[in-house]
């Protein structure tokens, strides 16, 4: 292969010196990223014709430009037309050829991660300039579609003052991944990149306090990257159907994380021979197992990313995953402290003990409370380098951000939410991002079908604004793959509003969230301010955030003394930008929509998130006061006034029984 492509180089340049129009631009002959693509295939016509398209690349990047003159219709094609973030350019019209968006799935994952073996998706081009080479026949400008993924500045690429990301050349970072930074839109560097990216190069284990949307992605793949790049002995050809050795591996406590990371691990090592792969709960194990193992000459995995659940399955179930992760070099835990609100700490624990001593480990989390120890005294070298940007850092997310919190009646719980979200939705009918949280996977699933039902017919002449296509929900009664899917979509959308259980409370990166409604108290003041830096990603500033709680949660407000936050006298008033005047409708006509809404849910759902509620509510006795008869008292109540039901739900009783409401009167039992 290497040969052709020298061939074929060599015949470009002497076309080069041959056409006047081939020197106007410098030919790339650098085999890395491949500066030029060979394309075969049919025109327009019906005879074969071949296309040879360069990629001018003078500074290591691709420039947009105009497509070039090309010959007739079924002979050979030489078009010196460029490209802008690796788009191709030179089809059968010379028109420029947009290339394909990353996927968001585990699957999409593993067809688009493995450069060494197949080809990549490119992202999508910039538009070309405007205006045709000499004697070159006009084309149409047609406008490129936004790239899947697009380009994200670091916390403070807004900063004159904060390093570029250049100055990493210093630490030993290669312009090969320098480059790559560029290209992804990375011109300067976030605090957490600037003090753990140098240590982490100098081969030091680390352990960074750092918050959540502050880059820390990128802090941990740039060192990892380079480590393997400098270390690419590979073990003999692996027998076809073993388990690849594995050279790095990233913890992850959220299924989408673990998708976010791999994407991000995707987008930095493009145009790299470099494999990795994403394995998460909620898929087939066996698609794990066969994109682990050996197919047709590699021999190995230079990154996974897991969830420590679906990890811990192969490892017991795998036949030579142990023996696979034997190779590990570099082990990532992100968000340690969430991976142990989770439940994970025994799975990391035996996971770290299935690991060789002698590799690095780069430890993220933005807490370390006084049980993360044993973590840190298995995983972390004693004398590892610890890098703060938490005590450094300008205040936190959570406390600059406006906030403000509504008390409702209990029954107004969809009503309150409904003239929050038409509050946004008017302000800003174009761009408006909204993220939705409440308290139980079933509830946001509930909530999510009225308001799909409610919010197109109540926006009246706003009509068009927000569609049921523009409303999402995410939760874990989904499978993954709609998750991955969704949580792809909301990425890329320009307006939305996602509803959302605490699945993505952390570390998911949305961009340009505008609003963070939480509809419910939430289990504690961490979950709030979690939620809370939906808003805010990056040091963006904009956004703003909206609690929702009916009267008998009152008491959480106290949790939170110390932020900045006021509170909504009319929680059924509109809260609307200071001139802008829509045709909203009255409260009272709004409230009848949404009732009619919730009453035509399906009655299973009802009934489950009745359920949900009253599950969770009955482990907030000390926010409610409620007894065990109050509680079940007031699920009845709003089990007609909230989710729509003219009958009280009916649980089974071995839920009844977990739930610790045996005997209760008010339950119905089947």
């Amino acid at each position: 292969c290497i040969r052709s492509l020298r061939l074929i180089s060599y015949m470009l340049k002497a076309l080069s010196a041959s056409f006047p129009l081939c020197r106007s631009r410098p030919l790339s002959t650098s085999y890395s990223g491949f500066g030029f693509r060979v394309r075969f295939g049919n025109s327009s016509g019906s005879r074969f014709s071949s296309s040879i398209v360069a990629m001018a690349s003078s500074d290591g990047g691709r420039h947009g430009g105009p497509p070039r003159p090309q010959s007739g219709r079924g002979g050979a094609r030489i078009n010196f037309s460029t490209t802008t973030n690796g788009a191709g350019n030179g089809n059968g019209n010379g028109n420029a050829n947009q290339g394909g968006g990353n996927g968001g799935n585990a699957s999409n994952n593993r067809n688009n991660s493995r450069s060494g073996r197949r080809g990549k998706k490119r992202p999508a081009s910039a538009a070309p300039s405007p205006g045709p080479a000499p004697h070159a026949q006009p084309q149409p400008q047609v406008a490129a579609a936004p790239a899947p993924h697009q380009a994200k500045k670091s916390a403070i690429d807004t900063d004159p003052d904060a390093p570029l990301v250049a100055t990493l050349a210093s630490s030993g970072v290669s312009p090969t991944t320098l480059t790559a930074l560029n290209q992804m839109g990375i011109v300067r560097l976030s605090p957490v990149q600037v003090q753990s990216i140098p240590v982490a190069m100098a081969g030091n284990d680390v352990l960074a306090k750092a918050r959540t949307g502050t880059g820390k992605t990128l802090a941990f793949l740039v060192p990892t990257l380079e480590r393997l790049s400098r270390n690419p002995t590979a073990p003999s050809k692996v027998p076809s159907g073993h388990v690849l050795p594995i050279r790095s591996l990233v913890l992850s406590s959220t299924r989408e994380l673990a998708n976010q990371i791999s994407t991000e691990c995707r987008r930095l090592t493009s145009g790299r021979s470099f494999r990795s792969e994403c394995i998460v709960g909620g898929t087939n194990i066996k698609g794990d197992q066969r994109a682990l193992t050996a197919h047709g000459g590699t021999n190995m995995t230079d990154l996974l990313v897991a969830t420590p659940g679906r990890l811990w399955d192969h490892i017991e179930n795998t036949p030579g995953f142990r023996e696979a992760l034997r190779s590990v070099q570099v082990l990532i835990l992100d968000e340690c402290d969430q991976l142990l609100d989770q439940g994970f700490q025994q799975a990391i624990e035996r996971i770290i003990q299935q690991l060789p001593r002698e590799r690095q480990t780069l430890l993220f989390s933005a807490t370390v409370p006084p049980r993360m120890q044993k973590v840190l005294h298995l995983a972390l070298k004693p004398k590892h380098e610890t890098v703060d940007v938490v005590g450094a850092d300008a205040q936190a997310t959570h406390e600059t951000i406006p906030q403000s919190y509504a008390v409702h009646r209990g029954e107004d719980t969809m009503p309150a939410l409904a003239v929050a979200l038409l509050s946004e939705l008017a302000t800003r009918p174009t761009d408006y991002k909204i993220m939705v949280f409440l308290p139980t996977a079933r509830q946001t699933q509930f909530a999510a079908e009225v308001m799909r039902n409610a919010l197109p017919s109540l926006l009246g002449a706003l009509g068009g604004i927000c569609s049921a296509d523009d409303i999402y929900e995410i939760h874990s009664r989904k499978s993954q793959t709609y998750r991955t899917r969704v949580s792809d979509q909301f990425r890329k959308a320009r307006r939305g509003v996602m509803l959302s259980s605490d699945v993505s409370a952390r570390g998911m990166d949305y961009p340009d969230i505008t609003l963070v409604v939480q509809a419910g108290t939430p289990s504690n003041r961490e979950q709030y301010v979690h939620r809370i830096g939906r808003t805010g990603r990056a040091g963006k500033v904009g956004g703003h955030g909206l609690l929702l709680l009916a009267d008998y949660e009152r008491k959480f407000v106290n949790n939170l003394s110390d932020l900045p936050m006021t509170e909504v006298a009319q929680p059924l008033a509109y809260r609307v930008a200071s001139g802008a005047s829509p045709p909203l409708p009255d409260v009272a006509s709004l409230s009848r929509v949404v009732h009619d809404a919730a009453s035509s849910v399906d009655a299973e759902l009802g009934g489950q998130a009745y359920q949900a509620w009253l599950g969770y509510y009955n482990g907030l006795g000390k926010i409610t006061g409620w007894s065990k008869p109050q509680l079940v008292s007031t699920a009845n109540e709003l089990s007609r006034s909230v989710f729509g039901r003219t009958a009280v739900p009916a649980l089974m009783k071995k839920t009844v029984g977990m739930m610790g409401l045996k005997g209760v009167p008010g339950l119905v039992v089947k």
